[in-house]
C-alpha cells in the first residue's frame, strides 16, 4: 500500500512540474495551440 501512496506522490509532483512548465511555454498562435499541447503533453506523460 504504502509503495501505491509513493507512486501516487511521484506522479502528483510530476503532474504538477510539468503543468508549470507549461505554462512557460511561449508559443505564436491561437489559445487552441496551447490547450492542444496539454491535452498532448498530459497524456504523453
Amino acid at each position: 500500500m504504502e509503495n501505491n501512496f509513493e507512486k501516487i506522490l511521484e506522479l502528483l509532483r510530476e503532474k504538477a512540474d510539468f503543468q508549470a512548465r507549461l505554462k512557460l511555454i511561449a508559443y505564436d498562435g491561437t489559445p487552441e495551440i496551447k490547450d492542444f499541447l496539454k491535452t498532448k503533453c498530459h497524456k504523453n506523460f
